[in-house]
């Protein structure tokens, strides 16, 4: 028995087995740094074999891509235990959430209906910060400016008529807190009933003004040292749920320039990359990851990738198997080297 997933969610699934006297053996994970978890070894699926035929644990939320690596390599012995991390609760916000997300996720898994896991909503291309390393690629932006709060509310208001369930909207720019009408954004969001949750990312510089209340939202603040100087301020003023992470795992996958790829080496870049399932909403259109939304934002290439907001055209999204955007990139695979983040411009 293996637990496919070594993060918090995994953790979760490993103690709370370990009470219904279900050991597990070894967890496997897709990221090549991680070797150990919760006193077990973690391995990557080609290393599996050695296990015969195991029974994995699905302790994911991207669990269709997941189920996809699985049967890739022969694997077909797998289940999911919705019903036990639904009935998970903890004072720990980030915990909470991350488990309620993998049960969100995993119990649409077996849904007939068009589900997606994770949206990021562009609401302004404005940043407190100048990180000259920033994956979404605000520091290319020489004029950033708010994003129409008419033509954000219609695009939401489009994307949910043409789905049946989000698990989670990202609210992110640049800073979401440098758009002052970024409440109005957010109160739509939490009063859709299609919508799971609405997850605010911040860095902890500005304090925001009438925090809607909601058991829907939650705020994810990045710890910048030194840089994110309200982070306490913050804090102590949220009526909603929040996390504080240090900022860390940053690669350097913001650069823009063509690779010259074979077709095949596009696709195998586009499978191994870690953020190709966080669908972006940009100026009316739909992307599969931000930096394809971000450089063509920019007007660095020809819009190629992106779909209306319409039924047919956002499961065609979804099955997508590799992107032009992706020849201007690095690549984000899982394991990536580091570099250090949040390495501010020169003005």
């Amino acid at each position: 028995m293996i637990i496919y997933g070594a993060g918090a969610v995994g953790k979760v699934m490993y103690e709370t087995l370990k009470k219904y006297d279900v050991i597990a053996e070894c967890f496997c994970d897709d990221n090549p740094n991680k070797t150990e978890f919760c006193g077990l070894p973690v391995y990557r699926l080609n290393e599996i074999k050695q296990f015969g035929s195991p029974l994995f644990y699905m302790s994911v939320t991207d669990i269709k891509d997941a189920v996809r690596r699985l049967d890739e390599r022969g694997f077909c012995n797998w289940i999911t235990v919705v019903k036990l991390l639904k009935q998970f609760k903890s004072d720990d916000h980030y915990l909470q959430y991350a488990v309620d997300m993998a049960a969100i996720c995993q119990e649409a898994y077996y849904k007939n209906n068009l589900f997606i896991h994770s949206v990021d909503l562009i609401i302004t291309e404005r940043c407190s910060l100048k990180c000259k390393d920033c994956s979404n690629l605000m520091q290319y932006y020489d004029n950033p400016k708010d994003c129409d709060t008419k033509e954000i509310l219609y695009s939401i208001d489009k994307l949910f008529e043409s789905v049946d369930e989000i698990g989670e909207v990202r609210v992110i720019g640049g800073e979401p807190f440098m758009n002052k009408e970024w409440n109005v954004i957010v109160k739509r969001l939490i009063a859709e009933p299609k919508l799971h949750r609405v997850v605010i990312y911040t860095n902890g510089t500005i304090i925001p003004k009438n925090m809607p209340k909601s058991d829907k939202i939650f705020v994810f603040i990045t710890d910048y040292g030194e840089l994110s100087g309200n982070i306490d301020t913050l804090v102590s003023r949220l009526n909603v749920p929040y996390h504080v992470s240090k900022a860390g795992g940053w690669t350097a996958c913001s650069d823009i320039e063509w690779h010259d790829r074979t077709p095949e080496e596009n696709t195998q870049m586009f499978k191994n990359c870690c953020v190709r399932n966080l669908i972006t909403l940009s100026n009316r259109r739909l992307y599969r990851c931000p930096f394809a939304a971000n450089i063509v934002r920019l007007g660095k290439i020809k819009d190629f990738d992106s779909v209306e907001i319409t039924r047919k055209q956002i499961k065609t999204l979804l099955n997508m198997e590799s992107m032009c955007s992706c020849l201007y990139c690095n690549g984000r695979p899982y394991g990536a080297e580091e570099i250090e983040p949040a390495i501010q411009r020169e003005l």
